[in-house]
């Protein structure tokens, strides 16, 4: 990706090639991309069944009706079919590419998953590597229409931004980092420190090359020199040098620190079990926590009249954990309370809560019918 075009640009002077906004929108796409190869991988020589996988591809990526023309057309965009962010927010890969974003281009490190994605074993480089395969996929040569369609520079796009985080995260000391495959602890490569400035791989050679011949005639700054190390095969710059340079180009990024898991509103969502949104109702109260103490929290928790409820996490292994239930999940006005204690649109709030216990009931009344007709067959 060509990243010196005109930008708009933050404070430190990092050029951002485009906002986070932005970005939502092609990560959508990238989506697309993929459940059409899901589709493609799936499908079966019937109408019928053609149907059904498409209806099942669509059900992964959001809970509107499916509209039969989704998929098989390498024109169709997610304004053709009504595919939003806020259908796929939910998915794994979605909230990393988010979260990698906000560390690589604005330089945000979420408290609550620090540490995460400094390991070559974690999620993020798995699903790194899922969009670089794609980027570079025949699939995607046919499907983007050869770099002419958006779903072209959308799955670009996400490439740039984990390798600008894993970049970031390297210049920052990082233990191990994620997506590298030769890692030279301590280094940045040519490529890495071109992600790092905003500029081309070509123009840091260039200033690599005359910081080089400066440096033997000249007593000069080394701040503002881009000092170098080269093996005879390869190019690498020091950490320590190459923050140095970018501080003294106004191109460093600062890393700051926020708590952003549960800062959201996740009534907007719906929830597919009660595990789901307990999980979200926990991340919200750790949020809170941290922005009002545990003593204000636990006052209103108290105040709202909810009941703790152990659960066992693996049965029969000794393990439990303490939710709040299914039976409470269903009492409106208990809900109503909690959600205003969360922070929460407190009528939507109950509502989702019932919602996921009535789904997840749902789910088991639909096993229990494919079992019975298993049976009777």
């Amino acid at each position: 990706m060509n990243t010196e075009p005109t930008t708009t640009e933050i404070a430190t002077g990092f050029p951002v090639l485009f906002t986070k906004e932005e970005f939502k929108k092609n990560i959508v796409e990238a989506m697309l991309v993929l459940a059409n190869q899901i589709y493609f991988t799936f499908s079966a020589d019937s109408g019928s069944s053609i149907g059904l996988v498409g209806e099942r591809v669509w059900s992964m990526l959001s809970p509107k009706p499916y509209l039969g023309s989704t998929f098989g057309d390498s024109g169709t965009t997610p304004d053709h079919v009504g595919l939003t962010y806020a259908d796929v927010e939910r998915l794994s890969i979605v909230q990393t590419l988010v979260k990698l974003y906000d560390y690589g281009v604005l330089g945000i490190l979420d408290t609550s998953i620090a540490g995460d994605f400094d390991t070559c074993d974690g999620y993020e480089n798995q699903a790194a590597r899922i969009l670089y395969d794609l980027n570079r996929s025949t699939f995607l040569q046919e499907w983007g229409n050869h770099g002419a369609y958006s779903s072209a520079v959308a799955v670009e796009r996400c490439e740039y931004v984990f390798e600008l985080a894993n970049a970031r995260l390297m210049l920052e000391g990082s233990s191990e980092g994620f997506f590298l495959d030769n890692r030279d602890a301590g280094f940045l490569s040519i490529r890495q420190m071109a992600l790092l400035s905003g500029m081309t791989e070509a123009s840091i050679r260039t200033l690599a090359s005359r910081s080089r011949k400066s440096l033997l005639t000249t007593a000069t700054d080394g701040n503002s020199q881009l000092i170098t190390t080269n093996d005879g095969k390869n190019t690498t710059i020091d950490i320590a040098d190459a923050k140095a340079w970018l501080k003294a180009k106004g191109r460093y990024v600062p890393i700051s620190r926020k708590r952003n898991r549960g800062a959201t509103d996740f009534t907007n969502r719906r929830f597919s079990s009660i595990d789901e949104i307990e999980d979200a109702i926990a991340d919200r109260m750790e949020f809170l926590r941290v922005q009002y103490g545990d003593e204000v929290i636990n006052a209103r928790i108290k105040s709202v009249g909810l009941k703790p409820v152990r659960r066992q996490i693996v049965p029969p292994i000794d393990l439990w954990k303490q939710v709040i239930g299914e039976e409470q999940l269903l009492k409106t006005e208990l809900m109503r309370r909690f959600g205003e204690a969360l922070e929460l649109p407190a009528d939507l709030f109950a509502l989702r809560a019932a919602e996921a216990v009535m789904q997840e009931r749902l789910r088991g009344i639909e096993k229990q019918v494919k079992q019975a007709q298993q049976l009777k067959s």
